[in-house]
């Protein structure tokens, strides 16, 4: 019986992404800074059953429901979760992103109240930037 083999054009193994050489205190401190707000301040916040606390007051004000509040506060517990570790980073931005993004509109449109979407824009402004510096990084340390 004859060998059959399949090769591709490049036959080389799939080399897995270098581990980098040290720690990046730089990347790493507004990375834990981003998650652990969105975890302990805005997240537990959000799920809390205090029937007078401002998150019900403000979902009751947009009108869809608390389950939002309870999505909205998982999610972004979710979000910071995976916000810390660089492989899952770009998960947790999407998520935290998407939580932010939803703010400026719910701000605007159904809060009618534009200067306090500068919060959450600010918010999703310092997800996006410390996500693309931590990107950024590890560029650097895998092509070096």
């Amino acid at each position: 019986m004859s060998d059959l083999r399949i090769t591709s054009e490049d036959d080389s193994p799939a080399t897995p992404e270098p581990m980098p050489t040290s720690f990046d205190l730089g990347a790493w401190l507004p990375r834990m800074g981003v998650a652990m707000f969105f975890i302990l301040v805005v997240g537990i916040d959000k799920l809390s059953t205090n029937p007078y606390g401002p998150w019900v007051k403000t979902f009751d004000a947009i009108g869809v429901g608390q389950w939002l509040r309870y999505v909205t506060g998982v999610l972004q517990i979710t979000g910071g979760l995976l916000y810390v570790f660089p492989r899952t980073m770009a998960v947790g931005t999407f998520l935290l992103s998407g939580t932010m993004a939803g703010a400026v509109v719910a701000q605007i449109v159904f809060l009618h109240s534009p200067g306090s979407a500068l919060i959450p824009g600010s918010l999703l402004v310092l997800i996006l930037l410390v996500w693309r510096r931590t990107t950024a990084a590890r560029r650097l340390v895998s092509t070096s």
